[in-house]
């Protein structure tokens, strides 16, 4: 069947396939929720085998309920086009009828997993404005249909007030360009420069979790812990440990890495970008040039030391929604990162050479505070004879004073005619650039401090977030908020 043949004015159901994703899911959803209670059911004594008898049939129960539910409600749900609108209706007890105007649509996302590739069924789910969580969420749409349907919307959104009607529009092929293809090798460079800290405290977090679960649930966590941990340890036991911890984030990072990113491409179409990536789990994601806000990328000195970025297109998103919307693209060479840039907002990226530095006082200031703060620390370790902690306490100061005068000697922005670009960083670099007239809002602040100094802080509003300017001059920040409040009203730009 050819992708113009689909009716999607009539009331159309997900693939039968969906039926099984459904009930996996709900199968899922139990399961992670009443696991510790299971574990206590088959770890108990056999005084107590008559109550976990009865509490495994009362799962049981609430399991085949919410499946025979979950079966029907696949039955119960269906969609349709009409009148350049997206209409949902779902429901078995509690009917949901939805109605989704195109332009409200913001993201839409098509995934599918190695099951759905063996019977040709993508997930298809989309974000709109104004909402916090996925209004469209299809477990199982055949391909094609799915592609169609997205076309459809997109090709409105592009050219809404000329768009025919959908279910006779043929949807022209659009011309494609390769931006980025991460092959394995740059996958693997991708992965060893990922932040195997964050794994690390993702593990920590889920043990603590299994920790305060179990013993809830009536199991003796402490007793198996006084097992492990003696008071006969030894330092040696203690360095293994902290090495095994440190491997399984290195691995867990690399894994992630692979499984979200393996043959991720980055493809150029004539509206926006297209970017497909994941290894049992294909996910495509669309960004379209209007609703990109900013544009901002990043490393470390690993990533610097082999040469790539990490970009963030930021897109349109709701301020209710806790995350914004995002395109992160790993593994960007700085020419790419300059390509994207001049595609999207038809500029080149200003040297760094021609911005302006902050105040000097965005480093003394916090200087003078942590020294007034660790002196007594100091005096008083020493006084005592407390190396360990005294040797401690000088690393973190160390740290933070470093920390905090990377930042200042990286933070440098530029105001070019139309567009704003914020230098920083500190062990690594955070750039961002963003149209001037895409601001929604804009806002100086000053502490007494600043105002002592004649300084402030200049923060400008997108519709996708936030950035600021700190410590510069007020006459300097007071210039910046007139051009930019021009460019806002003057300019007859779409934004979003």
């Amino acid at each position: 069947m050819k992708k113009n043949d689909f009716d999607l004015t009539i009331p159309n159901r997900e693939s039968p396939v969906a039926i099984f994703f459904i009930l996996f899911k709900t199968i899922y959803n139990i399961v992670t929720r009443i696991w510790p209670a299971l574990l206590v059911i088959f770890f108990r004594d056999n005084k107590e085998s008559e109550k976990s008898e009865m509490l495994l049939w009362a799962i049981i129960v609430v399991g085949v309920i919410a499946m025979i539910f979950s079966f029907i409600n696949y039955f119960k749900t269906y969609y349709f086009i009409q009148d350049n609108e997206l209409y949902l209706h779902k429901g078995v007890l509690q009917k949901t009828r939805i109605n989704i105007p195109f332009e409200r649509i913001q993201t839409i996302q098509i995934e599918q997993s190695i099951f759905q590739v063996l019977f040709n069924v993508v997930k298809i789910s989309m974000d709109t404005a104004g909402s916090d969580k996925k209004e469209i969420d299809f477990s199982a749409i055949d391909k094609d249909k799915a592609e169609y349907l997205r076309s459809v919307i997109l090709q409105f959104k592009e050219n809404k007030n000329s768009m025919e009607e959908t279910e006779s529009a043929n949807i022209p092929d659009k011309s494609e360009k390769f931006v980025l293809q991460l092959g394995v090798g740059d996958l693997l460079k991708v992965g060893v420069t990922r932040n195997h800290l964050k794994s690390g405290g993702v593990i920590l977090l889920f043990l603590f979790w299994v920790y305060e679960n179990v013993k809830d649930l009536g199991v003796d966590a402490d007793e198996y812990y006084e097992e492990v941990f003696t008071d006969n340890t030894g330092l040696s036991f203690y360095l293994i440990l902290g090495i095994l911890f440190l491997l399984i984030s290195f691995f867990i990072s690399l894994f992630t890495t692979v499984f979200n990113y393996f043959n991720l491409s980055l493809v150029r179409v004539s509206s926006g970008f297209k970017m497909t990536a994941g290894l049992f789990n294909k996910k495509e994601t669309s960004s379209l040039d209007h609703k990109i806000q900013m544009i901002s990328w990043s490393d470390n000195r690993l990533k610097r030391s082999l040469g790539f970025f990490d970009m963030y297109l930021h897109q349109a998103a709701s301020h209710v929604m806790e995350k914004k919307q995002k395109m992160f693209v790993p593994g960007m060479k700085k020419e790419k990162i300059e390509d994207v840039v001049k595609s999207i907002f038809l500029v080149d990226i200003p040297d760094k050479k021609e911005g302006k530095a902050i105040s000097k006082y965005y480093f003394l200031r916090p200087a003078i505070i942590i020294t007034m703060l660790f002196v007594p620390v100091f005096i008083t370790t020493i006084w005592y004879e407390i190396w360990n902690f005294t040797l401690f306490c000088s690393f973190l100061y160390v740290l933070f004073l470093t920390f905090r005068f990377l930042q200042y000697k990286k933070k440098y922005f530029c105001l070019t005619e139309n567009y704003i670009t914020i230098w920083g960083g500190a062990f690594g670099v955070k750039n961002f650039i963003f149209p001037q007239y895409k601001i929604q809002g804009v806002t100086i602040h000053q502490s007494p401090y600043q105002r002592k100094k004649g300084l402030s802080t200049i923060e400008f509003y997108l519709a996708s977030g936030s950035v600021e300017i700190p410590y510069i001059p007020v006459d300097v920040a007071n210039e910046i908020v007139d051009i930019c409040l021009y460019k806002v009203e003057t300019s007859s730009v779409k934004w979003m």
